[in-house]
């Protein structure tokens, strides 16, 4: 992560993220600590395809090319994971079921035309619970 500044989603104007630069080497995993209100939220998000927001800038690169993060889709395709601090808020959808909060990060692979094959679905989160 080179220059990496963020400027609230809302209030253009704000900067919550000034000119961050981090190195992280193979097999590293990463946490982001501070003190509530220090940016790491936000820090976190907007890495992970933008979704703290659109006014972002500095690039991210792995081996020395330039990575694509203009999307959460994009993101994921580049194997960022983003894990949230509040994962009730965040990270689930507590009023469905456990298949739909495993497959809802790809619903265009287990939807055609905006229908959910629940076949398909049930196949996708068996295969989840597999690996894990």
């Amino acid at each position: 992560v080179k220059d990496w500044s963020v400027y609230h989603p809302i209030h253009a104007e704000r900067q919550v993220i000034k000119n961050v630069n981090l190195n992280v080497r193979k097999g590293e995993v990463v946490g982001i600590a501070g003190l509530m209100g220090a940016g790491r939220t936000e820090f976190a998000m907007s890495l992970f395809g933008r979704s703290y927001g659109r006014h972002i800038t500095g690039e991210v690169s792995l081996h020395g090319k330039p990575l694509d993060l203009s999307s959460v889709s994009k993101a994921v395709e580049n194997r960022i994971a983003y894990v949230t601090e509040d994962r009730k808020t965040y990270g689930l959808n507590l009023i469905d079921h456990i298949k739909h909060n495993v497959t809802l990060a790809n619903l265009g692979g287990v939807s055609s035309r905006g229908v959910i094959d629940d076949m398909r679905e049930m196949s996708v989160a068996n295969d989840y619970r597999k690996k894990t």
